[in-house]
């Protein structure tokens, strides 16, 4: 720099010193086109050197820029202030570069000091300040507080309320088995049987009382039930099927018996029915209708006998009742014996209706007759 700018001062000196005309002239004319190609050269040297101290501070500071933020890494907020402060000056820079690339020698010195000192500003500018510092660190702080904050824990009390939560949940949607009584689930099977029986759906009414037998065998409701559902549906022959099994696990159950030989007397049995009967023959006082029953089955099976018996039975529970004097007195009529007209005369005391009335003293005078007849011979 100072060699260039002798060179510059000795030229300056020399153009200033007046010439003589004729050297003058004659210097003038030699030296003309020696004089502007050093010029030109001078020139072009000026603006290079003018560009490259322009450029170097700026290209220095951009290093700097980038080595400090790999050294001390701050938020991006604070980073890009730097560098939007230097992008005018480098503006600046640049253009005072332009202009100083045309000045004469005192400037480029002016523009060496200018370089030097908005170097040093660009060093300084890129280093936060002191009133910069706290916050910058704090920001850190702040930061890397947040990056190792740990995972928030939910605080015991909620956890112990998100149990009871979920476990009040899971009690609600829990399917407990059951297991039903014997009972219980005959009675599920009844009301659909039932149901279906009113809506007509016998075929299902009659397994729905099938599967509420299975389950209380002894339920003699749904076996009666039952027996009456496939007799209507013409089934007699797995009605008194049913009947049958429900008087054979109960040897001292009639109303089976009953049921069996109503069912048998309609389908023209009545012997079959009889027998039925006989095999377990309760006490008239108990079952008045039993007796009954075996003494008009006898009466038309012919086996008047027992159906002497069984009115003997009635009369002895009920001994007012004048029909069953009645009954009696026509089973002995039609074995010919001769109690016959004292029983209607009997019956005729109790007997209060009237055609029946008739009929017991045409009666009593037919045998009164015949008794005569017969002592008379």
């Amino acid at each position: 720099m100072s060699l260039i700018n002798k060179v510059l001062k000795d030229l300056d000196k020399r153009g200033q010193e007046p010439f003589d005309r004729e050297a003058g002239g004659s210097a003038v004319e030699r030296s003309e086109p020696r004089t502007k190609l050093p010029w030109v050269v001078l020139g072009l040297a000026v603006v290079g050197i003018s560009a490259g101290i322009v450029l170097w501070p700026a290209n220095d500071s951009q290093t700097m820029t980038v080595y400090e933020a790999e050294q001390s890494p701050q938020p991006e907020k604070v980073q890009q202030k730097p560098a939007q402060t230097e992008s005018p000056r480098a503006e600046a820079r640049s253009n005072d570069g332009e202009l100083n690339s045309n000045l004469d020698e005192p400037e480029i010195a002016n523009t060496d000091k200018r370089a030097t000192v908005r170097q040093l500003e660009a060093r300084t500018d890129n280093k936060p300040s002191e009133s910069q510092e706290p916050e910058l660190k704090q920001t850190e702080q702040l930061a890397g507080a947040q990056s190792e904050k740990p995972p928030e824990q939910v605080p015991e009390r909620t956890q112990e309320r998100a149990e009871e939560k979920s476990t009040e949940n899971d009690s609600v949607f829990v399917k407990k088995s059951v297991e039903l009584t014997p009972e219980q689930i005959a009675q599920q099977n009844i009301e659909k049987a039932e149901k279906a029986q009113q809506q007509g759906r016998l075929t299902q009414a009659e397994e729905y009382w099938r599967q509420a037998l299975a389950v209380t065998p002894d339920n003699k409701r749904v076996r009666k039930q039952l027996a009456a559902l496939q007799y209507g549906r013409n089934k007699v022959t797995d009605a008194l099927a049913t009947l049958e099994v429900g008087f054979q696990r109960d040897r001292t159950d009639t109303d089976f018996r009953m049921l069996s030989a109503r069912i048998l007397e309609r389908e023209a049995r009545p012997g079959a029915a009889l027998n039925v009967l006989l095999k377990n023959w309760p006490s008239a006082q108990d079952k008045p209708g039993y007796s009954h029953k075996v003494a008009l089955l006898a009466q038309d099976t012919g086996h008047y006998e027992v159906a002497e018996t069984a009115y003997t039975r009635l009369i002895e529970a009920q001994p007012t009742e004048g029909r069953w004097y009645v009954g009696k007195a026509l089973a002995q009529e039609q074995q010919g014996s001769n109690a016959a007209l004292s029983t209607y005369q009997k019956a005729l005391q109790r007997v209060t209706h009237e055609p029946t009335r008739q009929f017991i003293e045409q009666k009593i005078a037919t045998l009164s007759a015949q008794a005569n007849s017969a002592g008379k011979s």
